[in-house]
């Protein structure tokens, strides 16, 4: 059911990158009094952890769709999967680099997100020693 829909989870890295790059653009003008900038500032944040849970959902309900088939990684999973992971990577890199590790809400979405991506790395690493 899901492996209809795989070819979407590559467009999760390339929406991310964007986002980080306006987040880490936007981070340098963060003393701006400008009001322009700190809408752009709000707007990326809130895009940045929209993207970051559908990303993080889409890659859960891909794992437990593969756990209930009780089944190996196939090739198409792991074309599918390996943008997951660096998505993944990513939105906990920079989750942590920003003040949202003084949010619990961001902290936990963080570790959560950090325990799925190094799983998948382990499950990866699994498929290519096969």
């Amino acid at each position: 059911m899901l492996h209809d829909y795989m070819e979407y989870t590559y467009l999760a890295p390339a929406v991310l990158v964007c986002a980080g790059i306006v987040m880490l653009i936007v981070f340098l003008f963060k003393n701006s009094k400008n009001q322009d900038v700190t809408k752009l500032r709000n707007l990326s944040g809130y895009a940045y952890w929209l993207l970051a849970i559908w990303a993080f959902i889409l890659f859960t309900l891909l794992m437990v769709e593969e756990i209930f088939r009780g089944k190996k990684f196939n090739e198409d999973v792991f074309k599918a999967c390996w943008p997951m992971l660096l998505s993944l990577l990513i939105v906990s890199l920079l989750a942590f680099i920003r003040k949202y590790r003084k949010h619990p809400g961001g902290l936990l979405l963080s570790c959560a997100i950090l325990v799925s991506g190094f799983y998948l790395f382990i499950k990866v690493l699994d498929n290519l020693a096969a």
